[in-house]
């Protein structure tokens, strides 16, 4: 295998606590973009926030409230969504979830 890719496994990766009820496991990254996956549980809430990452997601199952610039959207299972960078947004887990989310640049506090 070349250095020029790079291959994980969700299975292999340790979970790390975020906060209260989420979870995250870094997958593939390099210094310009990062795949991360995530465990929601039901009830958390994440807290408004921003970062200067791009960021677009895909909700692989579950149901979400997310918040973004003052108004909240529910997103669900199939639905995905992208978040400009410096933009406020948050999310109060409506059900059990799973996400993946890609940051570009990657994150550093992720690796």
């Amino acid at each position: 295998m070349n250095s020029n890719f790079i291959k994980k496994s969700v299975n292999d990766i340790s979970e790390v606590k975020v906060i209260n009820g989420i979870f995250r496991k870094t997958l593939v990254n390099n210094p310009d973009i990062m795949m991360v996956f995530f465990r929601l549980e039901k009830g958390a809430e994440l807290p408004l926030h921003s970062h200067p990452h791009l960021q677009i997601g895909y909700i692989i199952s579950g149901k979400l409230e997310f918040y973004v610039n003052g108004k909240s959207e529910i997103l669900k299972s199939g639905d995905s969504y992208l978040v400009e960078r410096n933009i406020e947004h948050g999310a109060k887990v409506l059900e059990d979830t799973y996400v993946i989310d890609i940051f570009q640049p990657s994150r550093d506090d992720y690796k």
